[in-house]
């Protein structure tokens, strides 16, 4: 990456990880950037090269949330992503499984629309497809939060 010019012997450099912001005296404030999901297969997804094979959360400040669990198994309400509508993203994308069987309450996108103050785009796609959606939508200036299920 190239860096560029904040102020006279002061840049920023940046990579898909870590943004640093660099002084004469050496590195000053480190803050992390979303992370970058490298590869996802049935039951096993590599997030900024770390391995994980539970299910997970990504909020907007780029924490992990691992071993993220659904009360219902297979079945996604407002109560299991809690952590992620307290974070207010702009976008959140669900991965429903390597075959889509994660299925979503009906009601849930009735209740972001009557809780959240912002309008939040909702994606679901089977996991794969969410991987790939995750990567592009990262690229841009939105708050992105996602979460994954990783198996069927």
């Amino acid at each position: 990456m190239n860096p560029f010019w904040v102020r006279q012997k002061q840049f920023i450099f940046s990579n898909a990880l870590t943004l640093i912001i660099v002084f004469d005296s050496g590195y000053d404030t480190v803050m992390n950037s979303m992370p970058s999901i490298d590869y996802y297969r049935f039951g096993k997804i590599i997030v900024n090269s770390e391995s994980i094979t539970s299910d997970l959360m990504i909020l907007p400040n780029g924490h992990i949330l691992k071993n993220w669990r659904r009360k219902k198994g297979h079945f996604l309400a407002y109560d299991d992503i809690q952590p992620i509508i307290d974070a207010t993203p702009e976008v959140l994308i669900v991965g429903t499984g390597a075959f889509g069987l994660m299925k979503t309450d009906p009601n849930l996108i009735e209740t972001l629309k009557a809780v959240t103050k912002n309008p939040l785009k909702l994606i679901q796609l089977r996991t794969g497809k969410a991987k790939e959606k995750y990567q592009k939508e990262i690229q841009g200036n939105k708050k992105i939060a996602a979460c994954f299920h990783l198996t069927c």
